[in-house]
C-alpha cells in the first residue's frame, strides 16, 4: 500500500483543493484513521466525479489529477 501512497507529477495531493477535498471526504469515513478507507473513498470519489475517456467516447487521456 505504501507505494501507492507518495504524492508524484501526475497524483499531487499536497495541492491545496486536492488536499481538502481527501479531508472533507476522510470525515465522511466510518473510521477515519483507517487510510485504506479514506483511500477507497476517495478513489470511488475520482471514479464516480470525473468523466473518464472511455466514459465520454473520446480518445484523449486526463494524465494528472
Amino acid at each position: 500500500m505504501q507505494k501507492f501512497l507518495p504524492s508524484s507529477i501526475i497524483i499531487d495531493f499536497h495541492h491545496p483543493k486536492v488536499a481538502a477535498k481527501a479531508q472533507q471526504l476522510a470525515i465522511t469515513c466510518a473510521d477515519s484513521s483507517n487510510s485504506q478507507d479514506i483511500a477507497k473513498v476517495c478513489f470511488e470519489y475520482v471514479l464516480d466525479e470525473f468523466k473518464h475517456s472511455a466514459d465520454i467516447g473520446t480518445p484523449s487521456n486526463s494524465y494528472t489529477a
